[in-house]
């Protein structure tokens, strides 16, 4: 059976139930921990769109609640805690912070991953072998497994074995890296740690009590903004051919008429179009017949017109996560699609 808000709303209740009653016995609530990941799969749901979040917000509102950082912004695999937030004496509880517009570093995943740290007395041989067999390109060199001597990566390797007597049997002190060894922080803005991984291929994250939390690296980043730029420009390039052929098939005065006609709205040209505007031009009789889309079934299109304003609007307003990797195949297609019908 299919999970829903409900369920979510259910599964706050009984947390709230256990937090007061510990509370009312004089005891301090034990805390509920829960991954955001996890959290959101009470709901019925993989990522945090604006309908989700308001929902949630909803429920966790309705039984005096609120997670602990706030789960709209806390990165996906992060942990929550649930907290009482109970009224003041004026019938207030306290305000959740406004989610943060800036991208930062723990939006990569790897940020958060314990990195492979070798010994400076390890063989250039048995880097090797860790980086073929984990798939990594850098591995942190030290000597007390906490603070950093720099790294080795395949560049440096590969330098180094183009001197004539060099042997797999060297110690990686030999081919260390030592600029770039500067740790940034988690909340550092991820435009700061790219300017780094750019110029080094890579940067450190500090993690607790002095060790290396992680290391981003240029895969890591290209990864990232494939993510978050691939979606914009594939929803940019379905609107360049529904434009066109809308440009091509309807005049300003028949756009505008259909527009006034649901909406009461007039454009100047067809660039000012929104996928609300184009739903209403399929859905329109008159400009559906201008528009010649013969092949093309109309609550089908419809659907799927329908589904990418809410993806692009979900992608346009802030949102810590990256489309999943079905809405992005799903996008894929309805481009390859829309360069057969329309082009």
């Amino acid at each position: 059976m299919a999970v829903s808000i409900a369920d979510g709303c259910e599964r706050l209740e009984h947390i709230a139930q256990r937090l007061r009653a510990q509370l009312d016995a004089g005891k301090t609530p034990r805390v509920r921990r829960r991954t955001v990941r996890g959290f959101l799969k009470w709901f019925g749901y993989s990522r945090r769109g604006n309908y989700v979040v308001e929902q949630i917000r909803q429920c966790l509102d309705e039984h005096q609640l609120r997670t602990v950082p706030d789960f709209e912004g806390a990165w996906i695999d992060g942990i929550l805690t649930f907290e009482l937030n109970l009224r003041d004496d004026k019938g207030r509880t306290q305000e959740p912070k406004l989610p943060d517009p800036t991208i930062r570093l723990d939006s990569i995943s790897t940020a958060h991953t314990s990195p492979k740290i070798l010994a400076p007395e390890e063989t250039i041989k048995a880097a090797l072998s860790l980086m073929q067999m984990d798939g990594i390109s850098h591995v942190i060199v030290s000597a007390d497994g906490r603070s950093p001597m720099g790294v080795v990566s395949w560049r440096s390797i590969v330098d180094f074995l183009a001197e004539p007597d060099a042997s797999l049997e060297a110690q990686i002190r030999e081919c260390i890296e030592v600029a770039g060894t500067q740790p940034m922080n988690l909340d550092d803005p991820l435009f700061a740690a790219t300017e780094q991984v750019l110029k080094e291929g890579y940067v450190l994250v500090r993690g607790e009590a002095g060790k290396i939390g992680g290391i981003v690296t240029t895969g890591d980043l290209a990864e990232k903004y494939e993510r978050l730029a691939l979606p914009f420009q594939m929803i940019g390039e379905v609107e360049g051919y529904l434009r066109r052929r809308i440009h091509s098939r309807l005049s300003q005065n028949q756009i505008n008429a259909a527009l006034a006609n649901a909406h009461n709205r007039d454009i100047q040209d067809a660039h000012g179009l929104t996928f609300a505007d184009y739903i209403t031009l399929v859905g329109n009789d008159r400009t559906w017949e201008l528009l010649e889309l013969i092949r093309v079934d109309r609550k089908v299109l419809i659907d799927h017109l329908d589904w990418l304003r809410e993806l692009r609007n979900d992608i346009m307003h802030f949102n810590v996560d990256e489309p999943r990797s079905t809405d992005l195949a799903k996008l894929k297609r309805l481009v390859e699609y829309f360069r057969q019908r329309l082009e």
